[in-house]
């Protein structure tokens, strides 16, 4: 593998992107240095917040995108990752000469929805001099996405 052929996996992916109308706003190639095997060679990029006629696309258009972009390549595949607050919508793949790359498209429509509670031990508020524990139930939230490709077994 070298950094040519990942300059053409990521080319391939740029010429991907526009043509659901979405512009790549940065392209990173991973590099295995150590020659340990620890990391492969793939191809990262991020989007711009703007499609490419200048517009800002919010949650529900970067959805829409997404939606689009896996209609058209149904050799992607999207998985979903929370970092911090709404997860990203990661669309991966992999070329022919084997360079893997992933598209973050950055947060979809999901929604903050509690399914459950979990029991914890907390400090009680009333006896907070001798500071025993009880046991309470807390709220447990996860995200539910409406996702059509999902739904309708597209992705892996």
């Amino acid at each position: 593998m070298n950094t040519y052929q990942q300059y053409l996996a990521a080319d391939m992916v740029t010429k991907r992107m526009a043509s659901v109308g979405v512009t790549a706003m940065h392209v990173m190639f991973a590099r295995d240095y150590s020659n340990r095997g620890s990391s492969g060679h793939e191809v990262t990029v991020g989007i711009d917040y703007d499609d490419t006629d200048g517009h800002f696309m919010g949650d529900e258009d970067r959805e829409a995108k997404v939606n689009e972009f896996l209609t058209l390549y149904p050799d992607s595949t999207v998985t979903r990752e929370n970092d911090y607050g709404k997860p990203n919508m990661l669309v991966r793949g992999v070329t022919n000469l084997g360079v893997a790359w992933e598209i973050n498209f950055r947060s979809g429509v999901c929604e903050r929805v509690q399914v459950g509670t979990k029991r914890v031990e907390r400090f009680d508020p009333a006896v907070i001099a001798s500071i025993p524990k009880v046991t309470v139930d807390e709220p447990v939230y996860e995200y539910m996405c409406p996702d059509p490709i999902v739904a309708a077994g597209l992705v892996a």
